[in-house]
């Protein structure tokens, strides 16, 4: 029963889920029918335009009108799992490591980088630099302590003001200072404010790292995630089901061009006798 369980799962390890992507690749890869996100009145929109720009007329044609929309739709597919591959070595442990020193991150907090660092999800990203933003005009405020600056937070902190009392408290029971005062019980309000940085610090490391060196946090990223790229489009798998895709697509598109020009010659031997014979009649009736 428990190596039941287990089983059920799925990998735990960084090589494990990589293994997973790639039988995931082979499942959906090949498949005809239609995976889970992909939409069915897309796949009917591509086909009626291919028919269109094909002069699609007949049932040879039609199927291999199919043969390149299903092509289309596997290359979407192996785009897809690029994505995806790409995203599984970010997530590998030497991949965090190699971020960590371009990024002169101390080697302890390797193992808790979170995901959102390298995915691209911007709702975390926004929410840490929030976050440090708060930090920063919690300082501003501190430094610079006037009762009147406290009573006109909501305008003059807006950031701080949202991480306290929340974006839409827009005439609250309680002031900034108030709130501060019961949620760290100082008697001075500049206290309460170092309390608050020095809560957020402990609490959000992450993102106030994230908050401060952003852009240089993304420039290093979006350099491993061009390497892991790299690695990912020139591995013989993915380069052979490319290849086998476009060739596909081509040789039905020319076979339907030949199928096209065969109808027209056709078409062109059959009308020429009628206009002979039309001719003939005239001549004898003139």
């Amino acid at each position: 029963m428990s190596n039941f369980s287990s089983a059920q799962t799925g990998p735990k390890t960084a090589e494990g889920k990589a293994a997973s992507s790639r039988n995931a690749i082979k499942l959906g890869m090949y498949s005809n029918a239609l995976m889970p996100g992909e939409s069915e009145q897309e796949l009917q929109e591509l086909n009626n335009a291919l028919r269109e720009s094909l002069n699609v007329q007949d049932g040879a044609s039609e199927v291999l009108l199919r043969t390149i929309s299903q092509s289309v739709l596997k290359t979407k597919r192996l785009h897809d799992a690029e994505v995806r591959l790409v995203q599984t070595h970010l997530a590998k442990q030497e991949s965090r490591k190699e971020f960590g020193y371009q990024a002169n991150i101390s080697p302890l907090l390797n193992d808790r980088l979170p995901d959102w660092y390298f995915n691209d999800d911007p709702e975390p990203k926004n929410r840490a630099s929030v976050r440090y933003k708060a930090i920063c005009e919690a300082s501003v405020l501190k430094e610079n302590f006037k009762l009147e600056y406290s009573l006109q937070a909501r305008t003059l902190f807006y950031n701080l003001w949202a991480e306290v009392m929340g974006s839409q408290a827009i005439n609250p029971r309680q002031s900034l200072g108030e709130r501060l005062l019961a949620r760290y019980g100082q008697p001075k309000p500049e206290l309460n404010l170092q309390a608050f940085i020095e809560d957020y610090y402990k609490k959000y490391q992450l993102d106030m790292l994230w908050g401060e060196n952003h852009e240089r946090y993304e420039m290093v990223i979006e350099n491993l995630r061009a390497k892991a790229l790299l690695e990912v489009i020139v591995r013989p798998d993915l380069v052979k089901v490319q290849m086998q895709l476009h060739r596909r697509s081509i040789e039905a598109m020319e076979t339907i061009q030949r199928l096209n020009a065969a109808r027209a010659i056709e078409m062109v031997s059959v009308v020429s006798p009628v206009k002979e014979l039309s001719l003939e009649q005239s001549k004898e009736k003139a």
